[in-house]
């Protein structure tokens, strides 16, 4: 008892303490008391413990995404974490995690479709090349798509074909909407995610309620986005980090208010 009462990590109550962000996103979406309880529970079975943060990994060793679909998943939730730009690849707190699900149960196909888009669009040019079209193919229909010769490769280039209206050897994303009528097995993986962890969290009649609010209150803006804009609250073992590292003092210890990993 005593060693759960000096981890602030060992219960909700404690991570979530003097997080004003937390509070505003909260209220903001209408996530009651109960509600951010259950978040926690699903949390707690990753965090087994009790360090404050999981690793993608955990994740996907949690809800049993399949080898196939591990890495365009695992793409999809990069794009969602906040803190990949300050060299928190594949860390999410509590906090993050609950904004990237409530994020990834609310989108309506027409946002999986400009995801996916994103995705594979990394340098924001706002067209996807045939390279990355065949990568994304790859990922989403299996490795012989983007293996000259084989039936699904000259599938792949059809279907870039079809999508490229213009015919000026890219896809913006204009175009590419076309793929959720003439491809929707590109947005299998992340549907089937979608589907599980919604069976799995609250039920449909919840996340409905959700994504209406989501859509009303954002403003355009992702939940994580806006729980970021919510406050000015940072603390754990990535801010820890983060601030040990700009001191340039080597290895970081852990967060002086987390119990030490045995």
């Amino acid at each position: 008892m005593g060693c759960c009462a000096s981890n602030p990590y060992a219960t909700l109550k404690g991570t979530i303490k003097n997080d004003d962000k937390w509070e505003s996103f909260t209220r903001k979406f209408q996530i009651n008391d109960k509600e951010q309880k259950k978040f926690w529970n699903v949390w707690s079975k990753m965090d087994k413990k009790k360090k404050g943060e999981i690793t993608f990994p955990m994740f996907v060793k949690a809800w049993k995404i399949p080898p196939n679909d591990r890495e365009i998943v695992g793409r999809f939730f990069s794009t969602l974490d906040g803190d990949k730009a300050n060299g928190d690849e594949d860390l999410l707190y509590f906090q993050e995690f609950t904004c990237m699900v409530f994020d990834f149960c609310t989108l309506r196909m027409d946002g999986f479709v400009e995801w996916t888009f994103k995705i594979f669009d990394p340098d924001g040019s706002g067209r996807m090349e045939k390279t990355e079209f065949l990568e994304m193919c790859r990922l989403c229909m299996g490795p012989k798509a983007a293996e000259q010769g084989t039936d699904e490769y000259h599938r792949a280039i059809q279907l870039f074909k079809d999508l490229d209206r213009s015919h000026d050897r890219h896809i913006t994303l204009h175009e590419f909407r076309a793929a959720e009528r003439e491809a929707a097995i590109m947005f299998a993986p992340m549907l089937e995610l979608q589907e599980k962890l919604i069976k799995n969290m609250f039920g449909d009649k919840w996340w409905h309620k959700a994504q209406k609010y989501r859509y009303e209150v954002a403003a355009g803006r992702t939940p994580l986005e806006v729980y970021n804009q919510g406050g000015s609250f940072e603390r754990g073992t990535k801010a820890e980090k983060k601030k040990k590292a700009k001191m340039g003092k080597g290895k970081v210890a852990p967060a002086a208010d987390a119990r030490e990993d045995d």
